[in-house]
């Protein structure tokens, strides 16, 4: 059989016997039938999940009942992801369900959890330069302080990024002069606004000017930024 058979079958039987739920933090998938051949054959294709049966008194007349359970979003995710175009009457549940996972906060991301092969080498080739964001989105299972953990254990390092300030501007002669003449005089906060300046922007540049030894300026019912000297 081809891979799409392969998934058309186990999605049609997922549509029948599967059950897809989630907590607050996670979601999960179980299949449940009296025949274990095919929740042997989900546990043979994705290679993950737990089989248990539970087991009847003969007098019951029961059948034995096989199951098959995925949990964390990264498995959930893989098998979603493989039977949801073949999926019929469990097919919205899938995609909201997807949708769930891209859409929920990185904090809920597994942990615990041994690194694979295939992980590692997603980290070697993206480290260096990618983004935050297309880090963790390339590595779905992982938190931004599991990456950063395990790219310092490898060896590997970030590219350094600059910060620019594009609303920064210089201070031109006039606003020094103007600076040095008010700073300590007028109330720091009126001193700010007629340079377009903020609160802090004024007192750092007073600083660098050696005007902070006239600190205890009054605005606000308050001195300057709370304290005597703000670093």
């Amino acid at each position: 059989m081809e891979d799409r058979e392969i998934r058309a079958y186990l999605a049609g039987f997922f549509d029948g016997e599967g059950c897809i739920t989630r907590s607050h933090s996670a979601p999960a998938l179980t299949i449940s039938n009296s025949a274990v051949e095919p929740i042997r054959a989900f546990k043979d294709y994705f290679g993950f999940g737990s089989i248990s049966v539970k087991k009847f008194p003969p007098e019951k007349g029961y059948l034995d009942s096989y199951r098959w359970d995925v949990s964390g979003r990264y498995n959930v995710k893989k098998v979603l992801n493989a039977l949801e175009p073949y999926l019929i009457v469990k097919k919205n549940k899938a995609i909201e369900t997807l949708e769930w996972i891209s859409n929920a906060p990185y904090t809920l991301r597994s942990a615990g959890c041994n690194w694979t092969a295939e992980e590692e080498e997603i980290l070697k080739a993206k480290y260096y330069s990618a983004s935050k964001e297309e880090l963790m989105s390339s590595l779905p299972r992982r938190s931004w302080d599991a990456i950063i953990v395990k790219g310092k254990k490898m060896g590997l390092r970030r590219k350094a990024t600059k910060v620019f300030f594009k609303n920064r501007r210089a201070w031109s002669e006039s606003e020094i002069e103007s600076l040095k003449n008010n700073f300590g005089k007028l109330d720091c906060k009126k001193l700010a606004d007629s340079l377009g300046r903020s609160l802090y922007a004024v007192y750092k540049k007073a600083r660098k000017l050696g005007l902070t030894g006239k600190l205890g300026i009054k605005y606000g019912g308050g001195n300057y930024f709370g304290q005597d000297s703000p670093d």
